[in-house]
């Protein structure tokens, strides 16, 4: 196999995700960060049976056969390394390599240390044991962890087959693992086993292999839900944007409708927004669209979906809400931003509000877009009689 190709098409498909994110076309960039991972996750499985069948190639004159122990476990291993890259979600990978890992190795316990260039800032601690995880941010540091430390300072790998907590009655078996990545030091994956002696150098072997793969593994997921996050986000308030809000509003729809529930919608557009950008420019302009989403956010409910949907217009999806208790919401937004202000560098004062139109579903409304476009209406007549204030369109209202 051609790995040059492989590694050419890796560089090749990582600097079009950069390209696509830059422009901010995050769909494509999540399209090609993943065909990166593919790449690299060959490439790797590659260079590893390659590696390996060296080894046992320098071993025909010495006693030492843990490279071949490990070659017959390279079937196993492998699957299990593409399933650790294959997965995007960190936390599930390692749900499922707790139960996967004890076909090629005896582990009572596997931990995992993520930290940033500084180890113990912005740091979490996850331990696996008898299916359970418990996860902890920024833990106190124990016997076991700076252990963890010194394999990340150092760099290599850890075995220790009769390690004794101060706080314990017997001793155990344990190998510590740097993960590293492109000389990035990404935190520490470990096994544990209550009985001493555990361990040998083929199992010390394995963990050094599947090492590598959860540190791809673990750049994949965090580029993978970064780029996941911007593709239903606003670049500039942070909120959902318009294609995720209309894909959430039309599988609630869809949900709600067939279970006869309520249903509301709220479309939200600033008032004299264009004579602000016109006055004070588009960085100001800017300040109001994000103290607008700021004033959204503050004023509804965990169970409401808020986005931007579209320039200086805003939307809110209220399940299993009629329109009494939507309009209340409206209401108590209008006045909240009506309260607000904004200070500008040169200490400038700007007032903002906003005119709102709500819409209930009903089992007249044929689809979510048709429901929007009655929100949208009844704004329209809001900024007709007066702007800053809510307006609700019934159904056989012109």
């Amino acid at each position: 196999m051609n790995i040059e190709k492989y590694r050419r098409s890796s560089e090749t498909s990582r600097d079009l995700a950069r390209t696509y994110e830059e422009e901010g076309d995050y769909e494509k960039a999540l399209y090609y960060s993943q065909k990166t991972a593919s790449y690299m996750n060959t490439i790797f499985r590659v260079q590893h049976y390659e590696y390996l069948s060296r080894k046992i190639d320098t071993e025909n004159s010495s006693g030492d056969n843990n490279y071949r122990k490990m070659f017959a476990d390279m079937d196993r291993i492998s699957e299990i390394c593409r399933a650790i890259t294959a997965n995007f979600d960190f936390e599930d990978m390692i749900r499922k390599l707790s139960l996967r890992l004890s076909e090629i190795i005896e582990a009572d316990r596997i931990s995992f240390y993520i930290c940033d260039s500084n180890i113990t800032e912005n740091s979490y601690h996850i331990n696996m044991e008898n299916g359970l995880m418990s996860k902890v941010q920024s833990p106190e540091p124990d016997c076991f962890m700076e252990i963890g430390y010194e394999c990340i300072s150092s760099k290599e790998g850890i075995i220790l087959n009769d390690f004794t907590p101060s706080n314990a009655d017997k001793g155990g078996s344990l190998i510590y693992m740097p993960l590293i990545l492109r000389e990035s030091t990404l935190g520490y994956f470990g096994i544990h086993c209550n009985q001493p002696g555990s361990y040998g150098e083929d199992d010390f072997l394995k963990l050094k292999l599947i090492a590598d793969y959860i540190s791809i593994s673990l750049e994949n997921s965090k580029y993978y839900h970064e780029k996941k996050y911007h593709a239903a986000h606003d670049y500039l308030t942070g909120m959902l944007n318009r294609r995720e809000l209309i894909s959430i509003g039309e599988s609630e729809f869809i949900r709600l409708m067939k279970d006869e529930m309520k249903m509301s919608v709220i479309i939200i557009d600033a008032d004299g927004f264009k004579a602000i950008n016109d006055r004070y420019g588009h960085m100001a302009g800017d300040r109001v669209i994000v103290k607008i989403s700021e004033v959204i956010c503050d004023n509804i409910r965990n169970t409401d979906y808020a986005g931007r949907h579209g320039g200086e217009e805003f939307m809110i999806i209220l399940s299993e809400t009629g329109a009494d208790i939507a309009c209340g919401i409206a209401e108590r937004i209008r006045t909240a931003l009506e309260k607000s202000s904004i200070t500008l560098e040169d200490g400038t004062i700007i007032k903002t509000t906003a005119s709102f139109g709500v819409f209930e579903f009903d089992r007249e409304t044929a689809s979510f877009e048709e429901g929007v476009i009655k929100a949208d209406e009844a704004m329209y007549r809001a900024k007709q009689n007066g702007k800053n204030r809510v307006y609700i369109k019934k159904r056989n209202q012109h």
